[in-house]
This record gives structure tokens, C-alpha cells and sequence, in this order.
């Protein structure tokens, strides 16, 4: 398990498995790999304008995971999830 993934609250018996597979291209300005519980409160096109807006990779990271938890709590509104 990645340090910066437990740093993230992952507890350290997560494992990934591969849904999808994509090839990289030489004009391709970034790579986002999320779990399913992103893209599903985030369509692919706004992630991509989400991590174009930020000037790094820590800085894009960031800002997913906070645009995808805001709408996680906007669409349960409170409602708990566990």
C-alpha cells in the first residue's frame, strides 16, 4: 500500500484491481486515475477541467478528491453512508 494513499485514509489492506484500460499519447497532458466513487459524482470531461485548472499533479489530486467529497455530501446530504 502507497504511504500517500494511508495518508489519505485508505486503510492498508486496500487493493486495486484494473477496470479499464487506456493508452497514453505523446500530446496527453495528464493521467487520472480514481476509483469508481469519483467518477461516479464527476463526468470524465469535468475531471479532466478540474486537473487542468491546478498547477501540479498534488494540486489536481486535491482538488478531485475535495470536488468529488462535496458532491458525495451534497447528493447524501448528511445521510450516513457506512
Amino acid at each position: 500500500m502507497c504511504a500517500r494513499a494511508t495518508r489519505l485514509g485508505a486503510p492498508p489492506s486496500t487493493t486495486a484491481t484494473t477496470t479499464k484500460t487506456a493508452h497514453a499519447y505523446a500530446d496527453d497532458r495528464f493521467l487520472v486515475l480514481a476509483s469508481a466513487g469519483v467518477w461516479k459524482v464527476i463526468p470524465p470531461s469535468e475531471i479532466v477541467n478540474v486537473a487542468a485548472a491546478e498547477p501540479d499533479s498534488a494540486a489536481a489530486a486535491s482538488a478531485i478528491v475535495e470536488e468529488a467529497q462535496r458532491r458525495w455530501a451534497q447528493l447524501w446530504q448528511g445521510e450516513n453512508t457506512t
